[in-house]
C-alpha cells in the first residue's frame, strides 16, 4: 500500500509534474525513434540501386 501526499506539504502538485516530464521525455523517445527508422528504411532504398 503506498501513501501519497502528493505536493501537500510544499504545494506542488507533484504527481501532474511527474506526468509531464514523462511525457516530454516520452515524446523526445518517440521523435529519435521515427528518424532513426526514416534512416534505415533511407538506407535500405539506397542500397538496392
Amino acid at each position: 500500500m503506498v501513501t501519497r501526499m502528493s505536493g501537500l506539504a510544499s504545494g506542488l502538485d507533484i504527481d501532474s509534474l511527474v506526468s509531464k516530464l514523462m511525457k516530454a521525455e516520452r515524446t523526445s523517445l518517440d521523435t529519435m525513434v521515427k528518424k532513426a527508422h526514416k534512416g534505415r528504411v533511407a538506407t535500405r532504398s539506397i542500397s538496392r540501386y
